[in-house]
């Protein structure tokens, strides 16, 4: 896919420039990395692709939501009992052993779901990034974004049909999720990891990943934070 990152726009893989605003279009397929370039609109923009072999940083991010998706339920299946007044120690032992059980099948999914997901993209999952005063937005390529609806319904059909309400809620999910954005003024914390050329960007409610090469690592971090007045 060719994408100008001067104006934003995407291009006919044969266009060698612009026809918005007259700029080298690139192809962002064989370039991967990009450094960050300033546009005529006064946003800046970049593309990162990350090994997904070597940079846990997506898995990590899977495996906490499924978690706390999964306590969610053991939860609510507890207040339900206490509610209901029938927690006795047996009733508690049987419980835990549930909870290992369960925790321990989806840390195994979790990761065989990754790893699966790694080899359909080739190992590399190449992300865009638009960031200016007010927010960052990462946005997925799009054979990312066809192949994980894909698999994100495959993964909601089999949540239903094993009547587990978790896998299909986190199937739905990933399949219509294709882009994090965050406002800077409903920012809480920054952190940098260097490690993994990741920024974690989180709001209240809400979590973007920004990923970015190390020749420009610290001028994105310091745009970020300088402007998030809330961030910690």
């Amino acid at each position: 896919m060719k994408y100008c990152f001067n104006c934003g726009k995407k291009a006919p893989q044969k266009a060698r420039v612009c026809k918005h605003c007259g700029a080298k279009v690139e192809d962002i397929d064989k370039v991967g990395n990009t450094r960050v370039q300033k546009g005529i609109d006064g946003k800046y923009r970049w593309a990162y692709e990350v090994n997904l072999y070597t940079n846990y940083a997506v898995l990590v991010d899977v495996i906490k939501v499924m978690f706390i998706s999964f306590g969610i339920v053991f939860a609510f299946i507890f207040l339900l009992a206490l509610f209901e007044g029938d927690i006795t120690l047996d009733w508690l032992k049987s419980m835990g052993t549930g909870i290992l059980i369960g925790a321990g099948g989806l840390l195994v999914l979790c990761y065989l779901g990754y790893m699966l997901w790694s080899v359909v993209n080739g190992g590399k999952y190449l992300a865009m990034f638009t960031m200016d005063e007010s927010g960052v937005t990462h946005s997925q390529h799009p054979r990312h974004t066809e192949r994980a609806k894909k698999l994100g319904m495959i993964t909601a059909l089999v949540g239903l049909l094993a009547r587990n309400p978790t896998t299909a809620g986190a199937g739905l999910l990933s399949a219509s999720r294709t882009d994090m954005s965050s406002d800077f003024s409903c920012v809480r914390h920054v952190k940098a990891v260097r490690r993994q050329n990741l920024i974690k960007v989180n709001e209240r409610f809400g979590k973007n990943r920004v990923f970015v090469a190390d020749s420009d690592f610290d001028f994105v971090y310091d745009f970020i934070r300088n402007r998030c007045p809330l961030a910690k």
